[in-house]
């Protein structure tokens, strides 16, 4: 009779070979975070630069809408302003004003670019008046006021849609007919001799925390009322 041969066979790992396949482990997954970390890291300013983006070119759009439509009156149906007459209500007023340093604007004219503010159509020419409102948190807020006639005199007002959030500045520029800039105009004043601006230059900056957008849109008016003489 031959002998059993008696064979012994290697089950399992070795409590070495366990640690070292956790540590390879380990070193691949650390791998693999830092290396999606620095992905998140990237993209993520690409996304914010995008949202800024988005909504400051629609900011802009807007503007380019209602100053595309603007209502100026004429001679001769436009007579200046005499004591105790009522304003010109298609009058273009613009003014900058500056604090801490930083430009924070309102623009009024009149356009028929109006936003319908109840079920149905309304049609007419609209007061739009563009400012800036500052929330309890500090956040400055590009609004957009509409108003059908009568106009009234301009109150900010909570319902008015907002254009852009994140407003560092906000500049508007006239281009008076000799083509140099001003900070601001009236249509109904002697320093515009009752003219209205033939253009009007936007400059929008946004901040998020510590990024900066500067956004920049010229609008050459359809119409425009000339000096006087």
């Amino acid at each position: 009779m031959y002998p059993f041969k008696i064979i012994h066979t290697r089950s399992g790992f070795t409590l070495i070979e366990i640690l070292i396949a956790l540590l390879l482990v380990g070193i691949l997954l650390t791998t693999l975070f830092a290396a999606s970390r620095g992905l998140l890291e990237q993209i993520q300013p690409v996304t914010r630069q995008t949202r800024i983006g988005q909504m400051a070119a629609a900011a802009l759009n807007r503007f380019q809408v209602d100053l595309s439509q603007v209502v100026i009156s004429m001679p001769p149906a436009y007579r200046r302003p005499q004591f105790n007459t009522d304003p010109d209500p298609y009058r273009i007023v613009g003014q900058n004003d500056t604090a801490l340093g930083k430009t924070l604007a309102q623009l009024q004219f009149a356009s028929l670019g109006h936003f319908p503010e109840t079920t149905g159509r309304q049609e007419g020419v609209a007061r739009i008046v563009y400012y800036v409102s500052e929330t309890q948190s500090e956040e400055k807020l590009l609004r957009r006021s509409d108003r059908l006639f009568p106009y009234g005199e301009f109150t900010p007002q909570p319902g008015d849609p907002v254009l852009c959030r994140h407003v560092d500045e906000f500049a508007v520029f006239f281009s008076g007919a000799d083509g140099e800039e001003v900070e601001s105009w009236d249509s109904e004043s002697e320093s515009s001799r009752f003219s209205t601006p033939p253009a009007v230059r936007i400059v929008l900056t946004l901040k998020e925390d510590d990024r900066t957008w500067r956004y920049e849109s010229y609008h050459q008016l359809t119409t425009f009322r000339k000096a006087a003489k």
